[in-house]
């Protein structure tokens, strides 16, 4: 029954607790709209202490897919037209798919396709936007043009956190301090000052220099003499994030070496090397709570000093020691889905390896099966995007939390 002033007695401390413990558990949407049912529900959900707690609680059946459409380079002239809107699919749904023989339906994806670039501040757009990260339910997003537009379009660097399971949005201060676009790049969190931060850096003839955003300070910090050793680390592209720390692939003739920029100690380290054969590509990336590395190799079989032809995946047992690498499947061409070339991972669970195509096609491979399957076509893709949009897509794995961009709590 309600209170005297019509509040309904849900937080009593006879049953705080349990109630706390069971919406700590639900998905994001279901907290939202739980937020209506009385004004003590409202208040606990937006605190930092449940934030975290139901951060803490993600798993798998809140996995989702972002894709972003970047255009090809070169550009064409003129300059092309706007992005459209990035396309959120539920990891989940792509798993069942493979579970019916079936590949994802544009209706599907269409019914959960919203115009996300609303919820984004008015002077904002996804124009040629960069991803610089995922971490905790929070993509952090470079806005900039393209490099040769730059200086016409752009004074300075901007950046967006953004919650897609919230649809919220927060711009990070602009920063000047490059005159391109970053070199190297990535987003994480801080836990020993529960902060999350970007990281851009750049590379002269002589220095190293970066700079470093803290949401929890609101600003920039420009760091160049601790980081001259990075303009030799050999490292661009976006880093990955695991345990505090950005990854970045460096390959050399005897294999690979994994370099890492740790947030709380802002330097950077050779975190691990992992010998292997020569190969055309590799790269970094992260599995729960373990780093992973593969290769690939197409139409090798003529050259002994390559690595296996198609897809090696290796899988860092235990983090920081070289020694737990193991490898985790090689998947051979023969078994990849028509019509497609190269394979590159995404994320990696206990039963599915998702990987992106050379097509631009989402491919699951089952490896107690030993078999990719596509789980989203291209075609498919190509259907929710405007007719005057073309390009190839950029994905990453996110997961639902009530993560503030604003605030990185609730």
């Amino acid at each position: 029954m309600a209170g005297d002033d019509g509040e309904l007695p849900i937080l009593s401390s006879n049953n705080d607790d349990i109630i706390v413990e069971i919406l700590s558990w639900l998905p994001v949407v279901s907290l939202l709209r739980f937020r209506c049912v009385c004004k003590s529900w409202r208040a606990l959900i937006t605190t930092p202490q449940f934030v975290a707690k139901h951060r803490a609680h993600t798993n798998d059946s809140n996995k989702n897919v972002l894709i972003l459409t970047k255009p090809y380079w070169p550009p064409p002239a003129p300059p092309p037209p706007p992005s459209v809107s990035p396309l959120l699919i539920d990891y989940q749904s792509l798993k069942k798919n493979v579970a019916a023989c079936a590949s994802a339906s544009s209706s599907a994806i269409r019914s959960n396709h919203r115009d996300v670039e609303a919820e984004f501040p008015d002077d904002t757009s996804l124009n040629d936007s960069s991803l610089v990260g995922s971490c905790n339910g929070l993509i952090c997003l470079l806005l900039n043009p393209l490099l040769e537009y730059y200086k016409e379009y752009y004074e300075n660097i901007r950046l967006l956190l953004w919650n897609p399971s919230t649809r919220t949005a927060h711009k990070v201060p602009d920063i000047d301090w490059f005159c391109f676009r970053p070199c190297y790049y990535g987003f994480g969190y801080d836990s020993t000052t529960q902060d999350y931060k970007v990281l851009l850096g750049g590379k002269s003839d002589k220095d190293g220099f970066a700079a470093i955003f803290s949401l929890k300070a609101a600003s920039w910090k420009i760091v160049v003499d601790s980081l001259k050793p990075a303009a030799s680390l050999g490292i661009d592209g976006r880093g990955c994030f695991l345990n505090g720390a950005l990854h970045w692939n460096h390959r050399h003739d005897n294999g690979t070496i994994i370099r890492s920029f740790d947030f709380a100690q802002e330097k950077f380290h050779s975190f691990s090397s992992i010998r292997h054969n020569k190969c055309y590509w590799a790269g970094v990336g992260t599995t729960g709570n373990r780093l992973f590395f593969h290769t690939f190799c197409h139409d090798c079989q003529n050259f002994p000093d390559f690595e296996d032809t198609g897809l090696t995946l290796w899988v860092m047992m235990e983090y920081g020691v070289d020694q737990s690498w193991t490898i985790f499947a090689k998947i051979r061409p023969e078994i990849f889905p028509p019509n497609v070339w190269l394979l590159n991972p995404l994320f990696l669970d206990d039963g599915a390896l998702l990987m992106e195509s050379d097509r631009g096609d989402l491919v699951l491979y089952m490896p107690k099966e030993d078999t990719c399957r596509n789980v989203l076509d291209n075609s498919d893709v190509e259907k929710l995007r405007a007719s005057s949009s073309s390009g190839r897509a950029v994905m990453v794995m996110y997961v639902g939390t009530l993560v503030s961009p604003a605030t990185g709590g609730g």
